[in-house]
């Protein structure tokens, strides 16, 4: 079975090892929008740089969300502060795009 009608975008229905399979193909980059680079500015006159690991952090002191996580082991051996700390540092490698392995390897936070 093999679709590729151009009203579907390019996508494309296939099958691939005898399983259906969906191709989409890449999209082009879109032009920035035109208020973007106002909107930045602006944020950046009213609040200057903003770290996301504090955001996570002062919102992780005020809300107490690390508590919400519970482990699916047995038992836990790490403290919840410990916990809390890797939490909101792996949380802050993949929002930055910048990923565990490099955020464990670099900076002063004592966790590997």
């Amino acid at each position: 079975m093999r679709c590729t009608c151009r009203a579907l975008g390019g996508v494309k229905i296939t099958t691939r090892k005898g399983k259906p399979w969906v191709s989409v193909p890449k999209l082009d980059k879109l032009p920035e929008p035109k208020n973007l680079t106002a909107l930045k500015a602006e944020v950046q006159r009213r609040w200057g740089t903003i770290d996301l690991l504090d955001i996570l952090k002062n919102t992780a002191f005020i809300t107490d969300f690390p508590d919400l996580f519970t482990s699916v082991a047995t038992r836990e051996v790490l403290s919840k502060e410990t916990l809390s700390k890797r939490l909101l540092l792996v949380l802050f490698a993949l929002g930055t795009n910048m990923g565990i392995r490099q955020m464990s390897a670099t900076g002063e936070h004592g966790h590997t």
